[in-house]
């Protein structure tokens, strides 16, 4: 696709998103969501509250032309990449278990409807991450916390993939709030695209199958491309003092979340209509999403050109296994329960099962 077609189909599927989402949630509740396309030479998405007295539900996302086309390209290398089988040697060390890791690329998929699926697995869930810190209200949980009473002022406070912005000196020495505002966003995204997932592919268990595995790799693709050689040397408690989590840890976050809720899905629906949603148990579940963070890994770490023993640092960091993820977490399962109750009661598209929360097994395990 050339760059104005990626431009073209890009807004025309967010427009049209928008569109629903206001005519089902916003002009009910006398409000508006506008998607705005910038050409900012940087790769970005934000969220802006941009609400007055009169009008209390007025929000903006944005999102870069910059963005969108390098994610595209982004997927064109990555479908390269995997069908060279440059690296079939670490996929076979990797996968020696995963009878099915042959099928990197889903059968009967052209180039173009993998890039295409891909792409657009990336975009909609950044879309929706945007989207869940306005439906959740994090802006009014920030002037709770930093006690803004200006409306001029509160409306300064963006959610930035870039940075997160507040146009006020707030005293801060950590952004300990925001990592949780940004988990209960990842959260919320990851779990409408779960329930579009099965709403389209609920009748072909081998499709739902194959975009588990895409959506799994489009989410990896839209985290490991803020990844860079600056993040190496962060401690986790040091990244208290950035304005995101760093990427790895919340895509160590999000697949979790998929094999949860896939694996439940699964046995749900037999128990409930007799019949499958996915022809696979949990240790397949786990495999396939498995297979599409590290293929991304690998390939994120060839982009970056750096030595073998750099890998690593393209690896997620797993919560059973490390110690100082341990410590980080229980800050943020502590930080996320104080919230909670409030975004659930502030939700503007009513939901609490799209709202964070953590398993008896993980708080056992951190606090």
């Amino acid at each position: 696709m050339e760059t104005f077609e990626i431009c073209q189909f890009a807004e025309s599927v967010l427009r049209t998103m928008v569109l629903e989402i206001n005519k089902e949630t916003y002009i009910p509740n006398g409000g508006i969501l506008q998607i705005y396309f910038s050409r900012e030479e940087i790769k970005n998405a934000y969220a802006q509250n941009i609400s007055t007295e009169s009008s209390p539900f007025n929000h903006k996302i944005t999102i870069t032309y910059e963005l969108i086309c390098s994610l595209y390209e982004n997927a064109v290398i990555f479908h390269n990449y995997l069908e060279s089988e440059f690296d079939k040697k670490h996929f076979d060390f990797y996968f020696k278990e995963d009878v099915n890791y042959n099928d990197l690329i889903p059968e009967k998929w052209n180039q173009e409807q993998f890039c295409k699926n891909l792409f657009l697995a990336a975009l909609t869930w950044i879309f929706f991450h945007e989207l869940a810190h306005l439906n959740q209200n994090h802006f009014k949980l920030v002037t709770r916390t930093y006690k803004l009473n200006d409306l001029s002022t509160r409306n300064n406070i963006i959610f930035d993939e870039i940075i997160f912005l507040i146009k006020f000196d707030n005293g801060q020495s950590t952004f300990t709030d925001n990592h949780v505002f940004e988990f209960f966003a990842d959260y919320e995204a990851t779990i409408i695209c779960i329930s579009e997932l099965i709403r389209h592919f609920y009748d072909d268990s081998k499709e739902l199958e194959n975009m588990i595995y895409i959506f799994t790799c489009g989410v990896s693709l839209a985290l490991y491309s803020f990844q860079n050689k600056d993040y190496f040397e962060i401690s986790l408690e040091d990244s208290f003092t950035y304005s995101h989590p760093l990427p790895l840890v919340r895509l160590g976050m999000v697949i979790p979340i998929l094999n949860e809720f896939f694996s439940l899905i699964a046995k749900a629906s037999y128990e409930i209509e007799g019949k499958k949603l996915l022809n696979l148990d949990r240790k397949e579940i786990v495999q396939l999403t498995n297979r599409a963070w590290v293929v991304n890994s690998l390939f994120w770490w060839r982009i970056a050109n750096v030595p073998s023993e750099f890998l690593k640092n393209f690896q997620i960091i797993g919560l059973l296994s490390d110690e100082d993820f341990k410590q980080y977490l229980k800050l943020i399962v502590k930080k996320s329960d104080e919230f909670r109750e409030k975004i659930i009661e502030q939700q503007l598209i009513r939901n609490q099962f799209t709202v964070m929360t953590f398993t008896d097994q993980v708080r056992n395990l951190v606090l």
